[in-house]
């Protein structure tokens, strides 16, 4: 279960990042256009490093959010499951109504941690190690 999203959510990542990057370099030029100046005279870099950064977060990302259906699983005793008569659910005590889940409020945290801190990473970096505003 945790292998198949994950290279569900990768088989998004990957295209993704490179489409962003294409998307971003056509804004630029439209914003050129645009602005009737001299082609090229945006610059817009994109190193290596920043690709493989936000392939790997991407990564971290889908790992993240493949973690909770993936515990959910873990609560199917398999032998109830593939007989289509029987409830194979193991059941699990039940909540109050408005409760947290304690689980899923952290795992939400830590992904939107995570791409808070990406996005500012991005945002802040270039080739020469000085931040770009």
């Amino acid at each position: 279960m945790l292998s198949e999203s994950c290279l569900l959510s990768l088989l998004g990542v990957v295209p993704g990042v490179f489409a962003g990057a294409g998307l971003a370099w056509l804004m630029v030029r439209f914003a050129e256009a645009v602005m009737k100046a001299e082609f090229g005279s945006i610059n817009l870099c994109f190193s290596a490093t920043h690709i493989w950064l936000t392939l790997a977060l991407g990564g971290a990302l889908s790992l993240g959010s493949a973690l909770i259906p993936a515990l959910q699983a873990t609560r199917w005793q398999i032998v109830d499951a593939l007989n289509p008569h029987r409830r194979g659910q193991v059941r699990e005590k039940q909540r109050e109504p408005g409760s947290v889940n304690r689980g899923q409020l952290l795992t939400g945290l830590a992904l939107s941690a995570l791409s808070v801190i990406s996005t500012s990473y991005h945002a802040n970096s270039s080739k020469d190690g000085k931040p770009r505003y």
